[in-house]
């Protein structure tokens, strides 16, 4: 269910009642105006919340572990909605560009080949030649540093370790070395308004490796915050998790 379709609707919704009673001729104890005038009472409700989702901050619910371990199942994130530009609801055509996708950053982008919302890093920009090849990341011909960070993987098999992307972008990753693979984008040159996205949990990724690159125009903004997290599976909050700013 598209909640940002239904809040839409809803707005536009409440909208046509709340012009009805302001304008609309009514008996002065017509049950009707009461109607009108109590649905055309949430149309500044709905209307506030559609502004801060559209233009602001909007809530995301991590569904999957292909951003762990920096996001795990559970974990209840904010989107900077005006990052890289404000866009429409629903069309979600950009009417004002403000910043730019930096390497390293984690977005949310509509994919078109599953038609879902996903949420990946930035690792390739505009022009950069990516190869990833025996889990070893090269951009432009350089191998991206990785050090074992001294941490058990998620499960028996992973290595979590730490990617330096630069000097001022390092993060965590998870690697099964068991799971050396090839993939369809494994060597790529990163076209015009086009990103290169991954998985940090790299083995278990659906990712740009599989279904090519990120259209800028698809971009809807950057995760920063997690704001909560619960754990499903055992029915327990992770308190250590909750009020985290994303890296």
């Amino acid at each position: 269910m598209n909640f940002e379709k239904i809040l839409v609707a809803l707005t536009l919704l409440t909208g046509i009642f709340w012009l009805i009673n302001k304008f609309g001729k009514f008996n002065k104890d017509s049950k009707l105006k009461d109607i009108v005038d109590y649905l055309g009472s949430f149309f500044v409700i709905f209307f506030v919340v559609l502004l801060l989702r559209t233009f602001l901050v909007e809530p995301y619910r991590i569904p999957s572990s292909s951003m762990k371990p920096t996001l795990v199942e559970g974990d209840f994130i904010l989107v900077n909605k005006y990052k890289y530009g404000l866009r429409l609801p629903i069309i979600h055509k950009k009417i004002l560009s403000i910043g730019k996708v930096n390497r390293g950053e984690i977005i949310i982008f509509w994919q078109e080949s599953s038609k879902k919302i996903l949420i990946k890093r930035v690792i390739g920009l505009p022009g950069d030649h990516i190869v990833y090849k025996d889990q070893n990341l090269y951009i432009n011909n350089a191998l991206i540093d990785m050090k074992d960070s001294g941490i058990a993987g998620h499960d028996a098999v992973s290595h979590r370790k730490t990617e330096i992307l630069s000097q001022n972008v390092q993060h965590d990753i998870y690697v099964n070395p068991n799971n050396i693979r090839a993939y369809k984008f494994d060597n790529i040159v990163v076209g015009k308004d086009s990103y290169f996205v991954m998985g940090d949990n790299r083995d278990n990724s659906n990712d740009s490796r599989f279904w090519g690159l990120v259209s800028e125009q698809d971009i809807l903004g950057k995760a920063f915050f997690t704001w909560f997290s619960f754990d499903w599976e055992n029915k327990v909050f992770r308190f250590d998790r909750i009020c985290t700013k994303i890296k």
